[in-house]
């Protein structure tokens, strides 16, 4: 009602109150415009969290209003990722809730406590490790890797030939920017599945080369999420990133049919798994998010930050002077050498230092 002739034109921000089922990133349209059937626009490409802290709800009653928080947050936020809390992850209880950074999860965790009123535990901030090829690593190849298990009197084989290759953009210092897995089918499996024609184009644009016709075919998403699942956990414990899979070559002595979907799941997780922790010694790497780290404050008080900066493992990238007697300096460093980093700083400017962090890229300590 508030609009100008009832239309919302390019640029302009309206609000629109009690949609159900409609998240961040969706396109909108009108139901009556023939000219709005199948728009779709690209939605919002969230970044990777990089810090992760512990959730424990004090009570039953606090666990269910934690939980429809989340999911509202979540749907809010892209960004923000939520996983339950188990042995594997450091954690025996509560959630997982993981971030861009410390002021994001401080912001997220005072809306849970002010706004939704969860009576929770917040644990030490901790930071997403992850694991990736070394830069132009291949791993694995045409030779035929044999799974046999028996499961509940059924006996599930396959035999699968993979090439895990790392697709990490390196930049100066061996940084890289976090990118999806992407998995790839060769002809010569996509014709033992039984699907159409090539799709490698798209696959090699990280779409899993899976279309309509792969996403109904139970055998497909079965290698696919086996592979998934195993780069779910590298060598060293952490998430694998920047891995390209090729699925090259399957023989299976029960042939192509559904019933070989849990024993092709289980043989592409197996054999993924098996080629990563087999692989030569520094094959596999562990890296950190490093940020970019921006620190405006007097010039009286910038020999101390510089050292202090340096003793963290930060590496400068300039430092200038403005207007007066103010200085900036500008570096890349661990994000776990700032947690805290605001109260260190107020000490070493008398506090009037200043300072902003952005994420640049990952790369090992």
């Amino acid at each position: 009602e508030a609009l100008v002739d009832g239309v919302a034109r390019s640029g302009e921000v309206c609000a629109i109150v009690g949609l159900k089922n409609v998240e961040t990133g969706d396109t909108l349209v009108l139901s009556g415009d023939p000219a709005s059937r199948g728009v779709c626009l690209g939605g919002v490409a969230a970044p990777k969290p990089v810090l992760t802290v512990r959730l424990d709800p004090r009570s039953s009653e606090d666990e269910t209003k934690l939980e429809d928080a989340l999911r509202i947050l979540c749907v809010e936020d892209p960004s923000l990722r939520v996983v339950e809390a188990d042995e594997s992850l450091g954690a025996s209880s509560g959630v997982l809730l993981s971030g861009l950074g410390e002021l994001h999860i401080e912001v997220v965790t005072d809306r849970l406590v002010r706004e939704f009123g969860c009576d929770v535990r917040i644990g030490e901030p901790t930071v997403a490790l992850r694991e990736a090829l070394a830069e132009g690593a291949v791993l694995g190849g045409d030779e035929l890797i044999a799974f046999e298990r028996e499961l509940g009197g059924n006996r599930m084989q396959a035999s699968v030939a993979l090439e895990l290759e790392d697709v990490s953009s390196h930049v100066q210092g061996g940084y890289f920017k976090v990118q999806d897995n992407s998995i790839v089918l060769s002809e010569e499996v996509r014709s033992w599945l039984q699907l159409g024609g090539s799709r490698g184009a798209e696959a090699e644009e990280g779409k899993e080369g899976l279309g309509e016709e792969e996403t109904e075919n139970k055998c497909a998403i079965a290698i696919i999420e086996g592979i998934k699942g195993a780069l779910q956990r590298g060598p060293n414990g952490h998430e694998m990133c920047n891995v390209r899979c090729k699925v090259l070559r399957i023989e299976s002595e029960a042939g192509y049919g559904d019933d070989q979907a849990g024993a092709l799941r289980a043989a592409t997780s197996f054999i993924t798994q098996k080629i990563l922790k087999e692989g030569k010694k520094g094959s596999t790497i562990t890296v950190e998010p490093h940020m970019t780290l921006t620190v405006n404050c007097g010039g009286d008080a910038i020999g101390a930050v510089l050292s202090d900066f340096s003793a963290r493992g930060g590496l400068v990238s300039e430092v200038n002077a403005v207007g007066g007697d103010k200085q900036i300096m500008v570096g890349h460093i661990p994000l776990r050498q700032i947690l805290g980093y605001s109260t260190k700083l107020r000490s070493l400017t008398a506090g009037s230092g200043v300072f902003n962090a952005e994420y640049f890229a990952h790369g090992q300590g």
